[in-house]
């Protein structure tokens, strides 16, 4: 098949969407297919993301998305708008491209979290395109998938909360939309050698302190103030946890005011945007894994820190809570308090308290390798081409 897979933020952002995206694109190359990724980049310099092992097209448009994260606290309102504005913006610049194609150019399409693109590919080219929900649908999404989802050629997918969204608005699972969970490359994970001494000495700790990691952007979502607040609570009681912040945003200055303020700056350690790579090396040398937002759909990034065998505190919103009851990965614990998650961080401090949160997890991802996960895409856009509404 000739596949496009097209997501907005793949070159300048690494978020969950864009972790499946990528991987989904490499497997499916992997299984024989072509593959083409199209993204956005700034409209002056080069894209943040590059990707020499896959065919990348970059599209020139205003980052409108940074004026969002810097609204969130502001006004919802105006950060939905810059959210829509932006993707409008994006879909419109794909849209020129695509019509200096050959029609049907590719045998499927499949979109992130854009819902505009998919009707005007489907009126004009009659193309065949699915899109995937990464998030809860806003209310300007709401209105479109009712006539998306009864349109031939299209398809729909997702799973976590946004799943329980489409339960509520009466959509029926493998009719209406299909189940198709988050994959994680084990195989990439399992050949990885990095060197716990070195990289431990690069942030001037030893081997046997207390090290953690949360992989996340740094927007308030996140909620990264409040485990902040839970390691100064576990220093206050005599535990010492070093910390890496993986990722970057709008928040990178307040969130280390906050650690200096509350004393634990020493322990704090902002690495700052690193590629998926990167990422899985600082996740292999950590002893636990936490992800304190206020809202998650499903978490990839908890999904990969079970991978590396980590026991994962997460706070009891979303699909977070669900994804680690059932993995028997680690522990919930309340989104609004600080006190249970320094409990929770001095409890598992001690070694033996861990014990078996790590492997738990590990065997619930392995149903998860993205080889499995590529396999059911293919199937489901078969299905699509075929004409399944």
């Amino acid at each position: 098949m000739k596949i496009l897979i097209v997501n907005r933020a793949l070159g300048t952002l690494f978020g969950g969407g864009e972790s499946f995206d990528y991987n989904a694109a490499l497997h499916l190359a992997n299984s024989g297919h072509e593959v083409t990724l199209i993204t956005g980049k700034p409209l002056w310099g080069e894209a943040r993301n590059s990707f020499s092992n896959l065919k990348v097209i970059y599209v020139a448009t205003p980052d409108l998305r940074r004026f969002a994260y810097a609204t969130e606290k502001i006004n919802t309102k105006l950060t939905a708008a810059f959210y829509h504005l932006d993707n409008a913006l994006f879909e419109r610049a794909v849209l020129r491209w695509f019509a200096t194609l050959a029609q049907n150019t590719f045998d499927i399409v499949q979109c992130c979290s854009l819902f505009g693109l998919p009707q005007k590919l489907l009126s004009r080219y009659k193309q065949p395109v699915i899109s995937w929900l990464p998030g809860p649908p806003s209310g300007r999404v709401r209105t479109r998938l009712p006539q998306l989802v009864v349109t031939p050629l299209f398809g729909l997918f997702t799973h976590g909360s946004p799943e329980w969204s489409l339960l509520e608005m009466g959509f029926m699972p493998g009719q209406e939309f299909e189940i198709i969970e988050p994959g994680i490359d084990l195989s990439a994970i399992d050949s990885m050698t990095p060197d716990r001494c070195v990289l431990r000495k690069q942030l001037g700790i030893g081997l046997d302190d207390l090290l953690g990691i949360t992989t996340a952007r740094l927007v308030p979502v996140k909620n990264h103030h409040l485990l902040l607040k839970g390691i100064a609570a576990a220093r206050g009681q005599g535990v010492i946890w070093h910390w890496m912040f993986v990722g970057d945003g709008p928040l990178d200055a307040e969130l280390k005011r906050t650690a200096k303020e509350l004393g634990i700056s020493s322990q704090i350690h902002f690495l700052g945007h690193q590629n998926q790579q990167q990422v899985h090396t600082w996740l292999a040398i950590a002893d636990i894994f936490a992800l304190t937002s206020s809202y998650e759909s499903f978490s990839i990034a908890t999904l990969e820190a079970m991978a590396h065998r980590l026991p994962v505190i997460g706070t009891d919103v979303g699909y977070l809570q669900v994804l680690i009851t059932e993995a028997k990965a680690g522990r919930v614990v309340p989104s609004l308090v600080s006190a249970p998650l320094a409990a929770t961080l001095v409890e598992l401090a001690e070694a033996a308290n861990r014990s078996g949160y790590g492997q738990a997890g590990r065997q619930f991802v392995q149903r998860l390798d993205w080889p499995n996960i590529a396999k059911r895409l293919e199937t489901f856009y078969r299905k699509v081409i075929k004409g399944r509404a």
